[in-house]
């Protein structure tokens, strides 16, 4: 009994492992290499929606938030029905870019941005667990007053900004902030597929092997002797 406990508990063990790696890999692999080039099936989220609130004190109050589903290449169509293991989210802080109040930020007139766009792309299947943010606001950071805004947004996002990648594509960064939920969720479910099966396996094996007076640990034709002359090992102990 206690041999089957160890081997139990060691494949439990191995299977999170695997449900761990796989949940982990399979976002940075669609951020590096499956990020689309067009986004669609445009949701308005509602405005009490939870949000980022990292940039609560240096930006206008949060107004509203998009989601985005890949598209095709021109971004006509919209892949919904598809999970394709990555969507984002468009956070609105002030007036946002398809808002008729909304103005370019121009530095010669006041210190701050009157509006600031962050759009969290969100991977992981088949539920959303790791996500990267990118920043903007409006203007070009070629200006110094922009740049120094950029900065402090940069460092106030921290994790949440991902990690770099140009010399896969430029722009290009890895999620590394975690959705707990979603990312729980996924570990339980690539587990239970290497998990399961496995069981099921050895299962229907050992009934096949009980059935054919076979031997339950090796297979070796036993019938009706106490102990297998091939491993050793007792039936009933088997």
């Amino acid at each position: 009994m206690l041999v089957k406990r160890i081997k139990l508990r060691w494949r439990i063990a191995r299977a999170l492992f695997v449900g761990i790696v796989v949940s982990l890999l399979i976002p940075e692999l669609l951020a590096a290499f499956l990020l689309p080039r067009s986004w669609g099936g445009v949701v308005q989220l509602p405005k009490d929606i939870p949000h980022p609130t990292y940039l609560h004190d240096i930006a206008p109050p949060f107004s509203s938030a998009i989601k985005n589903t890949p598209a095709d290449s021109s971004g006509d169509v919209p892949l919904i029905p598809i999970n394709l293991g990555m969507d984002l989210i468009h956070y609105s802080y002030g007036p946002g870019y398809f808002d008729p109040n909304y103005t370019p930020w121009d530095t010669t007139r006041t210190d701050a941005p009157p509006s600031v766009n962050l759009t969290r792309f969100r991977f992981g299947f088949p539920w959303r667990s790791l996500t990267w943010d990118d920043l903007s606001t409006g203007a070009s950071v070629n200006i110094p007053a922009v740049m120094d805004y950029h900065m402090k947004m940069y460092e106030r996002a921290g994790i949440d900004r991902g990690i770099g990648v140009s010399f896969i594509s430029p722009g290009r960064r890895l999620p590394i902030a975690p959705i707990w939920g979603g990312l729980i969720l996924n570990i339980l479910f690539w587990s239970s597929l290497w998990f399961f099966p496995g069981v099921i396996w050895r299962s229907a094996r050992y009934f096949l092997r009980k059935r054919r007076g076979l031997c339950l640990a090796c297979g070796y034709a036993v019938e009706v002797l106490e102990r297998c002359p091939e491993c050793g090992t007792g039936r009933a102990r088997a």
